[in-house]
């Protein structure tokens, strides 16, 4: 066994307590919105929807980086290419928020 998948197999419990985490905050927050869809309406809940759909894509991206380190048998180089494909997903997916807010501040003005 190479010292990096040795090294991996340390950090296994850690991941898998954030995944459970993550997994857990995920759905929680999903609960707590279907219960409050009534709401939900008006104008101050676009605020708020904004605010858990930022937070449920978050939620998300940390469940998807822990479960990148739970697969077994991993290797540096598949390792390297799953956080680049989810790093680069998750600022492209930043760079289109900014946008849309800047857009949107910009013809309120």
């Amino acid at each position: 066994m190479s010292q990096f998948t040795t090294s991996l197999q340390s950090w296994q419990i850690f991941f898998a307590t954030v995944a459970a985490a993550a997994a857990t905050l995920t759905g929680l927050l999903f609960v707590s919105l279907s219960l409050n869809r009534e709401r939900l309406t008006g104008r101050q809940a676009r605020l708020i929807l904004a605010s858990a759909r930022l937070t449920f894509s978050d939620f998300l991206y940390v469940l998807m980086i822990a479960l990148v380190f739970l697969i077994p048998h991993q290797v540096p180089l598949s390792l390297t290419v799953a956080l680049l494909v989810l790093g680069l997903s998750r600022a492209i997916g930043l760079v289109q928020d900014y946008r849309r807010h800047w857009r949107k501040s910009r013809s309120k003005m």
